[in-house]
């Protein structure tokens, strides 16, 4: 069962555990190998997720998500997205990148994104 915050909190944050988010940090996060985040809440500042982490974003990232070799699912919104490991970032229908909408589901690999 993962670990509920839905108080705000101050970053940088650390998760390394499964973790559902639905409140505000203000900072930065990230998600270490073999930890999860859920979030629908807001991150005001960056997220970097390591090799072997994974980010499920339903939420919003005021910064931009780093995908170090994670599993990254964007359905939000997020500023900006690069891919500096060799998996690739999944982006659904209807998510936000840099005030773009897309348009269609999507993978950026490091190549494209950034």
């Amino acid at each position: 069962m993962p670990i509920r915050i839905d108080e705000n909190c101050d970053g940088p944050l650390e998760i390394t555990e499964c973790v559902t988010l639905s409140a505000t940090v203000t900072g930065a996060v990230v998600v270490a190998d073999g930890a999860e985040l859920r979030l629908s809440g807001q991150v005001n500042g960056d997220i970097v997720v390591r090799r072997g982490g994974a980010l499920i974003l339903l939420g919003v990232v005021k910064g931009g998500v780093t995908n170090e070799g994670g599993a990254v699912d964007i359905f939000g919104f997020v500023a900006r997205v690069s891919d500096t490991g060799d998996t690739e970032t999944l982006v659904s229908r209807g998510a936000i990148i840099g005030g773009r909408r897309a348009a269609r589901p999507s993978v950026l690999s490091r190549f494209q994104a950034g």
